[in-house]
């Protein structure tokens, strides 16, 4: 990430300090996020820094709180390379970069509806994912020596030999001012550092090192303010005394032509925009994901858990799950008095 930052087109290299392995811009040893953080800062005084989830899960008014008036917004996300690392199967892992890819869609029409006209999309690298675990065999030794730094598709230090399957480039032939070594393995096999071999980067193939980059120019148009009764919300209940609670959600007026096609909602339970609530089951539709989908005429029971038994208050909202435009919102606070 720290290839992203202000400078790094001049003076980017990557050094060790004592024995820690790290990016260095101006002369500024950044191992780390917090550094890359604080470096970025000092560069852009007005700089705000927000996570993926943040933004999806904030309200159109409390993002724009968080954002002010800063001409430049960073948006982090950090799901698919956790998921890839510690997911225990490849289909959960699958599944949780493809709702990344959605989320990004989301987090767009999100920065549009605060009038945000302008983003770029980009990665600090790829990766190669696998259906499942490869033979053991595609494990190779490591180079040995002095390892400043050791990944699956990296090892960074000084002598050593190189093993059958893997190439060494010395530092200073990628442009780097160290005296450091990387060996990375030739094709698809990986290091024996531990971790499986169905996801893995920082090598040298064209999928791990060609990264995405997407210049977006975004409609401000107000295309995510409420849709008046486009559903319709209903609960026999003033204040929330259970952890577990059932709302009743169907299509309202507008969108109740039975003609039309089922609509893909999104309920949300919140207190001062924070979601503190989770959708955790639906009867007579189909709920994956906190996904609703709610087809005309068919009245759906959800059932909320709390996530978050300390808050006083909580308001219910239903968001149209491809362009976040407000289908409903609770037109006060609920209160939130839990029993012993």
């Amino acid at each position: 990430m720290a290839a992203l930052l202000p400078g790094a087109s001049a003076t980017f290299s990557v050094v060790a300090t004592k024995d820690k392995l790290g990016a260095s811009i101006d002369g500024v040893f950044l191992p780390d996020l917090a550094a890359r953080q604080k470096f970025l800062k000092s560069r852009v005084p007005d700089l705000v820094d927000l996570t993926l989830d943040e933004v999806i899960s904030s309200s159109t008014k409390a993002l724009q709180k968080k954002v002010g008036n800063s001409k430049v917004i960073i948006i982090r996300s950090t799901e698919i390379d956790a998921a890839g690392e510690n997911a225990t199967t490849t289909t959960y892992a699958r599944r949780v970069m493809d709702n990344v890819v959605e989320d990004l869609a989301r987090c767009l029409g999100r920065l549009a509806a605060i009038g945000i006209g302008e983003a770029v999309v980009t990665a600090d690298h790829g990766h190669l994912f696998f259906a499942a675990d490869r033979d053991p065999s595609m494990r190779l030794d490591t180079p040995g020596g002095d390892p400043i730094d050791l990944h699956r598709r990296c090892w960074a230090g000084r002598g050593g030999s190189t093993p059958p399957g893997a190439v060494r480039v010395p530092g200073a032939k990628l442009g780097y001012a160290t005296d450091l070594d990387f060996a990375f393995p030739a094709s698809t096999s990986v290091f024996k550092s531990g971790g499986d071999l169905a996801y893995h980067h920082g090598g040298t193939s064209l999928q791990e090192m060609v990264i995405p980059v997407i210049a977006v120019k975004l409609k401000v148009d107000g295309s995510a303010k409420a849709e008046k009764d486009a559903v319709t919300l209903t609960h026999d209940f003033d204040t929330v005394t259970n952890r577990i609670f059932t709302v009743q959600i169907e299509l309202g007026a507008a969108s109740k032509d039975l003609f039309a096609g089922a609509r893909k909602v999104r309920p949300l339970v919140v207190s001062d925009d924070r979601p503190v609530a989770r959708a955790a089951i639906a009867t007579g539709v189909t709920l994956a994901d906190g996904v609703l989908t709610l087809p005309p005429a068919v009245k759906a029971n959800v059932g909320f858990m709390l996530t978050d038994d300390t808050v006083k208050h909580v308001r219910i909202q239903v968001l149209d799950a491809e362009t976040d435009a407000v289908l409903y919102v609770s037109k006060k606070d609920i209160p939130v008095r839990l029993g012993v």
